[in-house]
């Protein structure tokens, strides 16, 4: 192991073995110097850390172990619950725009039609009032497929600017969850050595 570098990985420093053995930090540190408790001492810098093995302590109540598990998992929960929410929203979005798209492209179709249709009668239009009759019948279709076309339009835009509106939602909802829940915490991970040196 290297030097000055704390208590081994998995070890339980020797104030929470004390509280878990119900004796004092001393009492700890004097069995594990006579040999009674597997353990030892290392060297954080230059001050000495004692520790010792978990395999040599008691089992932690239950009530507190129950705590630490509902504390990890809550988050996670909260986190997972959040993505599934924001995620169903995006796809019906994505469907909205999707039928949008589609709406548009089928009324681009049929307005292209129309315009050939109108060519057609343009090119080789009569005066009758039959040929006329259906002339107007033509333009007051394209008119209508007109305006649908704009309609469609604007759904599309509507749909484009929520989806993106709520991927801006995402990343931040998704930020407060897995960031620093206080300002101690971005001391801690600020020093990775923290978490030790608490334990003591």
């Amino acid at each position: 192991m290297p030097e000055n570098v704390g208590r081994p990985e998995g070890s339980v420093s020797a104030s929470k073995a004390a509280k878990r053995l119900g004796i004092n930090y001393r009492t700890v540190q004097n069995r594990i110097d006579d040999g009674d408790l597997p353990g030892g001492m290392a060297m954080r810098g230059n001050k000495p850390e004692w520790y010792v093995w978990p395999e040599a302590l008691p089992p932690e109540p239950a009530s507190k172990a129950n705590e630490k598990q509902r504390a990890v998992a809550a988050p996670v929960s909260e986190r997972t619950s959040l993505e599934v929410q924001l995620q169903a929203q995006v796809d019906d979005l994505r469907a909205e725009l999707a039928a949008a798209w589609e709406a548009n492209r089928v009324l681009r179709d049929k307005q292209e039609s129309y315009e050939a249709v109108i060519a057609d009668y343009r090119a080789g239009a009569a005066e009758s009032d039959v040929r006329e009759e259906a002339y107007e019948e033509i333009i007051e279709g394209y008119r209508k497929l007109s305006a649908s076309n704009g309609r469609a339009k604007r759904s599309y835009r509507g749909a484009a600017d929520k989806l993106a509106d709520l991927a801006g939602v995402d990343r931040e909802a998704i930020g407060q969850l897995v960031g620093p829940r206080h300002l101690g915490d971005l001391a801690v991970s600020a020093d990775p050595t923290a978490s030790v040196v608490q334990d003591q």
